[in-house]
């Protein structure tokens, strides 16, 4: 259960997340392998230290008994002194595992006792760690229990060594050892051996029992390693497996979906298997199966309807839908269609013809502004930087790489002076630099009696060099004049930027401005001229259909009667298309902010809809709105106000409620209200021209209002976004920055 959770939840995360997943889990694993092989090699060093210790402990332990016996026969005080010397390396693991057994032990004694033994400073941590981390173990247990009864036995040639000095050390003015001495000597002379030949059994069995436990450690680790290596191996393989099975799973899956829409089955879902990218693909291809299903049954409808009709309207008609069609999407900048201008020569064609004609000028002027913006951004470059630095003690002026590299000397390199840098300017850039530096001198010995400021900054200065192929080149110098306490000056360093491609740029962005501000003025004239020129044959639409209409009141064809009625409409909604977005293309010309009372501005606004809110009854609450600066905001609150009245329930009041608040950056501005509301879904697309949700027999407009609000408050720097439940009213927020 708990797998099957895990794995749920892994599938519905992003891709990138399960990539970062699987290398953080194989992170993770390997860590812990070199963890574990860190511990086995530390652990196995520290058995081969205590290995070593007891061969030092074995070979004094050895060497001690050789000079006790020799002492004993030749009353030598340097073999006593030998032998004593010898017993430091037992007494010394002596002290460290009297310190060991203690529940709390001294670790700086600990260490003291095995470095008096003879052992390596980089082993006693280790041998430290083993004995007491490790004693539970039955090879380490026993090794100590060794340990300590080798100690228990090397401690009793001490007591012997003594005896035998006691003997051999005769009170003054006896010349020879009685005979009674000389058997006692005897006598402890023959305990040394039976200590000697325990302490090697001892010692034997100490190193067999520290190698099988050498032995046995290193089977357990790496079998240890082995194990966690396999899960490594098994745990990537796996991982990878699931992350690309599911990829691959959902991609078939809208894979072969898309194969059935392709072949007109538009009722085949694709299955979504996670909530990962590939999910939201299968379920965005899904919504576009059901909307492009819809769009072809309602496009199916209107053909057969279009079938009843005559001939002569039909066609017409057409033609309209091709003018509507071929302007939405010029508005949307779409300038692939262009319209077929028949040989008739009537009003429609004269429209298709100026369309047709704006559509190309407009695509030209876009295409010179694209040219224009890509020719800035190859202009665009980053700039080269050297580094120089001057010794004023030894006058000694040093490059980095990359100075020479400004300088046009590639891998070249020679030594720098100062004089040598002035050589490669031009000459009218020379004595302006050496004035320069001078009065930067000057400048800073100033500040320093004035301020004892120690660091005087070298303000930015272009200028052009010539390079080793005589060419030249723009560059950009700056410095730092640096004071000791004395105030003299220690050094100057500073910096070349080479900026020629810049400085090019540059000057090739200024004419590109220029061109680009009079190929904005040409559209926005053209945009001008073509709206009013499509008006005139609109009129004569209009006005012929009216004519046409007042002939045909006594026709009883009322079908007849209904085409001219459409063709009348439409033309009329064209028209106000047309100004519509004629005012859409004006939005931005008047670029000059003023203070705005917003409390007047809503206040004339509803004086001018006066007549529409007294006949739908609207109560509209208005609470302290600010004073800002600002182009203008008429339209934006006349568009929002409209739309809460136009969009309200049937048999309800519509009431409108309009505030403000300042968020210190911005000021919010809220128009709610208790209308229709918006679904979820159509919260972006209500902002786009020309975008509807609703027909024009239930909801009158252009479609442009909204898009055209949303220009206006992205002019000022600020956004608008809507929050609404369908059925539950709406409420408008826009920004508008504090400036």
């Amino acid at each position: 259960m708990v797998n099957f959770s895990f794995f749920n939840w892994f599938k519905n995360k992003s891709i990138a997340k399960k990539l970062y997943s699987v290398v953080g889990i194989m992170a993770v694993l390997i860590a812990v392998e070199l963890g574990t092989l860190y511990f086995a090699v530390s652990t196995l060093s520290s058995v081969r230290a205590f290995v070593g210790a007891e061969g030092l402990w074995s070979k004094s332990q050895k060497d001690a008994i050789y000079h006790l016996r020799k002492y004993y026969q030749t009353h030598n005080e340097e073999d006593r002194t030998a032998f004593y010397t010898f017993m430091k390396v037992p007494l010394g693991d002596h002290k460290t595992l009297l310190e060991l057994v203690k529940q709390n032990p001294d670790l700086a004694i600990a260490r003291q006792g095995l470095l008096e033994g003879g052992n390596h400073p980089d082993d006693i941590d280790g041998m430290i760690n083993l004995f007491r981390r490790f004693n539970k173990i039955s090879y380490i247990h026993k090794s100590i229990k060794i340990w300590t009864e080798a100690d228990s036995g090397i401690g009793q040639l001490i007591p012997i060594a003594k005896k035998i000095h006691s003997e051999i050390n005769l009170p003054i003015g006896q010349l020879a050892p009685p005979a009674l001495s000389q058997t006692k000597l005897d006598e402890l002379v023959k305990n040394i051996d039976p200590i000697n030949q325990k302490l090697t059994i001892l010692e034997n069995e100490f190193s067999y029992t520290l190698g099988e436990g050498a032995r046995w450690l290193e089977k357990i680790i790496l079998k240890l390693l082995l194990a966690i290596a396999l899960t490594v191996e098994f745990s990537g393989l796996l991982l990878t497996y699931f992350v690309v099975k599911g990829i691959t799973k959902g991609l078939n899956e809208i894979t072969s979906a898309s194969k059935r829409i392709a072949q007109k089955d538009y009722s085949v879902k694709a299955q979504v298997f996670s909530a990962d990218e590939i999910g939201i693909l299968a379920t965005s291809f899904n919504d576009m199966t059901v909307e492009l299903f819809n769009n072809i049954q309602k496009r199916v409808q209107a053909d057969q309807e279009l079938e009843f009709k005559t001939n002569f309207i039909q066609e017409n008609e057409k033609r309209i839908v091709s003018i509507m069609d071929a302007l939405i999407k010029i508005t949307q900048l779409d300038f692939s269609e262009k319209l077929i201008v028949s040989e008739r020569g009537d009003e429609l064609d004269a429209i298709a013809v100026g369309l047709n004609t704006m559509s190309e000028e407009l695509e030209f002027h876009l295409q010179q502004v694209e040219q224009s913006e890509a020719k800035l951004n190859d202009a665009q470059r980053l700039a080269k930087i050297g580094s120089w630095e001057m010794d004023m003690t030894t006058h000694k002026v040093h490059w980095s790489n990359e100075m020479f590299n400004v300088y046009g000397y590639g891998n070249e390199r020679f030594e720098v002076s100062f004089e040598k840098a002035l050589e490669r300017m031009v000459p009218e850039d020379v004595e302006r630099t050496k004035a320069r530096m001078e009065k930067n001198t000057e400048d800073a010995l100033q500040v320093f009696k004035e301020k004892s400021i120690f660091e005087f900054e070298i303000a930015p200065s272009n200028f052009t060099i010539i390079l080793p192929d005589d060419s030249k080149k723009v560059v950009q110098g700056i410095g730092k004049i640096i004071l000791n306490t004395n105030g003299q000056i220690t050094k100057i360093v500073g910096t070349v930027q080479d900026i020629n491609e810049a400085y090019k740029a540059e000057q090739k962005l200024n004419a590109y401005n220029i061109e680009l501000e009079r190929k904005n003025k040409e559209i926005e004239q053209f945009a001008y001229a073509a709206s009013h020129d499509l008006q005139e044959p609109l009129r004569s639409i209009s006005n012929f259909s009216k004519l046409l209409a007042d002939k045909l009141e006594t026709y009883p064809d009322k079908e007849m009667n209904e085409y001219m009625r459409l063709i009348s409409g439409g033309a009329s909604r064209m028209s106000n298309l047309i100004f519509a977005l004629l005012d859409y293309s004006r939005v931005g010309k008047d670029m000059d902010k003023r203070e705005v009372d917003c409390n007047k501005l809503v206040h004339e606004i509803l004086t001018d809809l006066a007549v529409v809110i007294a006949e739908s009854g609207a109560k509209i609450h208005i609470e302290k709105l600010p004073v800002i600066n600002c182009y203008d905001l008429k339209s934006v609150f006349q568009n929002l106000i409209i739309n809460a009245i136009k969009f309200r329930k049937k048999d309800l009041s519509p009431v409108i409620n309009i505030s403000a608040t300042s968020t210190g950056k911005d000021f919010l501005f809220i128009i709610k209200d208790n209308g229709i509301g918006i679904e979820k879904d159509y919260y972006d697309r209500i902002f786009i021209i020309f975008q509807r949700l609703h027909l024009r027999t239930q909801y009158a407009g252009t479609g442009i209002g909204l898009s055209l609000t949303k220009k206006i408050i992205e002019m000022h720097g600020g956004r608008i976004w809507v929050e609404s439940e369908f059925g539950e009213g709406s409420t408008f927020y826009f920004t508008i920055p504090i400036s």
